[in-house]
């Protein structure tokens, strides 16, 4: 697969992030063409007749890729596909804690301290320099540092399997 270089973020591409148009790409050969990023340099939006793909026809579906392609909306992207060093948290829930620290380790954090991530008034973290999981209490000085520097996640909804 070819990799997206700071050198390819020219054209109609040139203020997009490295990793959209690396997932453009994957994306157009995914489909059957040539890995290509001068097709989008030349007209981001390029369909798959042109060499790019179609929306409809990925994982992320036709309104995903409006809203990065379009309406250059990036943060929408990261909050799909987290940077592997992004500044994320979560609130702590009380039913789904474990499940809280284990999106925060699926994004490279390290749960050295067995947090069980269950405390409501806890903001979850990873930090950038150990990637040790930590967390802050909400509403005291250093909670609103982390508001300021992290974006918050939200945890993807529980899916009732006895359904």
């Amino acid at each position: 697969m070819y990799k997206v270089k700071h050198s390819d973020l020219i054209g109609e591409v040139k203020d997009f992030p490295i990793e959209v148009v690396q997932k453009m790409v994957e994306r157009q050969v995914e489909q059957g063409n040539k890995e290509n990023v001068t097709s989008f340099q030349i007209c981001a939006i390029e369909d798959w007749h042109g060499g790019g793909f179609e929306w409809k026809n990925t994982k992320e579906g036709q309104k995903f890729w409006a809203e990065i392609l379009i309406e250059k909306h990036f943060d929408f992207f990261f909050k799909k596909y987290p940077k592997a060093d992004a500044r994320v948290y979560y609130r702590g829930v009380l039913d789904r804690g474990e499940d809280i620290i284990a999106e925060l380790e699926k994004l490279g954090g390290v749960n050295r301290f067995d947090y069980d991530g269950s405390s409501d008034n806890r903001l979850y973290f990873i930090s950038p320099i150990t990637r040790a999981i930590g967390y802050c209490i909400d509403g005291i000085p250093c909670s609103e540092l982390l508001k300021d520097a992290y974006t918050e996640i939200f945890l993807p909804e529980k899916v009732d399997l006895l359904r």
